[in-house]
């Protein structure tokens, strides 16, 4: 029973410390779906192109 409080109190401990970690990082940059420090300053979603032709009927 005790061991069962003391793990979650450590897992919830670790999720907050990760959030607040987490949060830290985001705030230093500019992060998008490429990865950290996008140079399209356009507002807005960023959409990739299809990398492969598109099969009937959409082709």
């Amino acid at each position: 029973m005790t061991a069962g409080i003391v793990a979650a109190a450590v897992f919830v401990g670790a999720m907050v410390a990760l959030s607040i970690y987490l949060r830290r990082k985001d705030s230093e940059g500019n992060w998008d779906k490429e990865g950290h420090g996008s140079s399209d300053t356009e507002p807005g979603p960023k959409f990739r192109g299809l990398e492969v032709p598109p099969k009937e009927p959409f082709g």
